[in-house]
């Protein structure tokens, strides 16, 4: 924000890099996709409200038009997409998306370790659709309470 502040402060256009496409409907993957190609990272952050099934196929939906246009960026999985093992499913089930994720090497997911008291970023690999985490990129000690907040569940 400060970036943007200054920028404007200055005359100049700010620098916009965060954008926000939700959608709610499945079949909305191939526009929502068209407006974010060009970025270098994208977050598939789908729960909530909605049922696992219609997340499940948002996922395989955004997936394969990621496939489609061959997204070369990064990809981060939120804590619960890579817990429900929605793109390990849209793989398992679509040989497209999983040739795609097999080629890549910049597929991340946020994890949670609550006994340890840990959040980690992981980097994935895909290998017949199967997700495994190929390491640990980044690990933090959680604060107390998002640590009670993953204890409830």
């Amino acid at each position: 924000m400060a970036e943007g502040l200054a920028a404007s402060k200055a005359g100049e256009k700010p620098l916009r890099r965060l954008d926000i496409v939700a959608y709610t409907e499945p079949g909305s993957a191939s526009s929502a996709v068209a407006s974010f190609k060009d970025k270098d990272a994208v977050a598939l952050l789908f729960g909530g409200q909605v049922a696992d099934e219609a997340n499940a196929a948002s996922v395989r939906n955004t997936l394969a038009e990621l496939a489609k246009v061959n997204y070369s960026g990064a990809i981060f999985l939120h804590l619960t997409v890579f817990a429900k093992k929605w793109v390990e499913k849209a793989a398992t089930e679509d040989k497209a998306i999983a040739a795609y994720l097999a080629g890549k090497s910049n597929v991340y997911a946020l994890a949670v370790n609550v006994e340890q008291g840990k959040g980690m970023v992981n980097q994935l690999s895909f290998k017949d659709g199967k997700q495994s985490v190929f390491r640990v990129a980044f690990e933090t000690a959680l604060n107390d309470g998002f640590v009670g907040l993953f204890k409830r569940r």
